[in-house]
């Protein structure tokens, strides 16, 4: 029980970061009448410097009236709302290395607006999270690798990109690199850390292609 509360502690003060405020409020103002605390009451409580107590205080009612099925649905809203951007990238019929580019600013645009990606963050907690939690983790990083590895065996095919190995373990690599790269940058407070990073592993395919 008390990693299951401490999970969804996490777990809302993390959408707060991840969404932002105005999508935070609205997820939380449904038409079920929940009765969440306000984004600034946990925006609040996350810069405390007894965080956790806060949390716990602030969420004694909501631990009470919300399930972990209605967790998984905002994880499983932000996973929809990740891929149909990717959808959207596809649709623009662009180029496997300009894909990749675009794929990069989705995390380069959340870091600028002072935010993370979701499930990063939750996978730094892994350990917390209740199974179906840590599966719905898995399947948004699945989902996000197989679109990089049709990319990228796209872009092999076209001679657009050039590397060796499968396109899912670059894939991986891909994903964790920008990850990496993201929290770096904001622990430094540099946004432009992450932008070199991203754009030293794309240019990279694209350079071998003369190798």
């Amino acid at each position: 029980m008390a990693n299951l509360r401490a999970a969804i502690r996490l777990i809302f003060g993390l959408l707060l970061s991840a969404l932002g405020t105005a999508a935070f409020a609205q997820e939380s103002n449904g038409p079920s009448g929940s009765a969440l605390p306000t984004a600034q009451a946990v925006k609040s409580c996350m810069s405390s410097r007894r965080s956790a107590e806060c949390l716990d205080s602030l969420f004694a009612d909501a631990l009470k009236k919300h399930s972990t099925l209605e967790i998984l649905q905002l994880i499983e809203r932000y996973e929809a709302g990740f891929l149909d951007t990717l959808a959207g990238i596809d649709k623009a019929q662009q180029g496997a290395a300009q894909k990749l580019r675009r794929y990069a600013k989705i995390y380069a645009d959340v870091l600028r607006a002072n935010r993370m990606c979701l499930c990063g963050m939750l996978a730094s907690d892994y350990a917390t999270l209740p199974k179906p939690m840590r599966e719905r983790v898995r399947h948004f990083f699945d989902e996000n690798e197989r679109w990089l590895a049709r990319v990228l065996e796209e872009g092999r095919k076209t001679g657009q990109l050039a590397f060796k190995g499968a396109p899912i373990e670059l894939a991986r690599m891909i994903v964790a690199s920008l990850e990496g790269a993201m929290m770096l940058a904001r622990s430094y407070g540099e946004p432009p850390r992450f932008d070199a990073a991203a754009e030293r592993v794309i240019a990279e395919l694209e350079a071998r292609k003369s190798v």
